[in-house]
């Protein structure tokens, strides 16, 4: 089921192609011009975890078989990271730079396990997350090392309708919610999923100190304004031990992982 707003935008698609047969006397006019659905009200907001939550999720999935299981919510969580960038990564994508910091590098280079160019939401997804300090510590570096040269997780599989690897993720991580009580009540304006993971993390970047500018440059998030981090992944080195610096400062303390 699509939210209101995906259909709206869908809408602005058919206005469009509408607009231009209008344009070239094709039809008489844009009748798709006003077609809109009301949002207001009707769109649940996505919600953070609590401290709480995250130590039900954690704990859930500490001992698991599946590697995904565990270091999905963890990646996402201290990084902000989104689940189709995470399921995409290949043991090549956690590199270090000249100056010693391990980072992911989020791109649209192929897939070799799909023999296409990897997907990202938008030109803002294309950047270089620096590795925090806790991953590190939980033994990532050494997980990407017995992994070999293909994806982190080849045990989830892309989905063929989507063409994404998280579709096949995300039902699994909810119906765990759902188990754990971690979903809000149907009756709220609420929602919580694995998309929430990078809502954490964006509500303890600012309350934590992080700039702006680097918490958008971590997250991949659009900027509203020139800043002298634009196109930092082409000379990242002049960046990257700043955003390392920035996202070592997001400490969860009450959380156990």
């Amino acid at each position: 089921r699509m939210a209101p707003r995906t259909i709206n935008k869908r809408f602005d698609y058919v206005s469009s192609l509408f607009k231009f047969a209008a344009q070239e006397e094709w039809v008489a006019k844009n009748h798709a011009q006003e077609l809109k659905l009301k949002t207001e009200g009707t769109e649940k907001g996505r919600k953070s975890f609590s401290k709480d939550e995250l130590n039900l999720i954690f704990n859930e999935t500490r001992e698991c078989s599946k590697r995904s299981d565990y270091w999905m919510p963890r990646i996402s969580l201290t990084t902000g990271m989104r689940s189709n960038e995470i399921l995409q990564l290949h043991a090549k994508d956690v590199r270090q730079s000249k100056n010693g910091v391990w980072f992911f590098n989020a791109s649209t280079d192929m897939d070799e396990a799909t023999g296409k160019a990897k997907r990202l939401k938008n030109k803002n997804s294309r950047r270089y997350i620096p590795v925090p300090q806790k991953l590190i510590e939980l033994g990532l570096l050494e997980f990407v090392t017995k992994a070999g040269n293909g994806r982190l997780f080849p045990c989830v599989k892309i989905n063929k309708k989507t063409g994404r690897y998280s579709t096949s993720f995300s039902k699994p991580f909810n119906d765990m919610l759902t188990r754990l009580g971690a979903k809000p009540d149907p009756e709220t304006n609420e929602r919580k999923d694995f998309h929430s993971m990078r809502h954490t993390f964006r509500a303890n970047a600012r309350d934590q100190g992080v700039s702006p500018e680097h918490a958008n440059l971590i997250g991949g998030w659009a900027m509203n304004h020139a800043s002298s981090g634009d196109g930092y992944g082409l000379e990242y080195e002049r960046f990257i031990s700043g955003l390392k610096k920035s996202v070592d400062l997001v400490r969860y303390d009450e959380v156990v992982f």
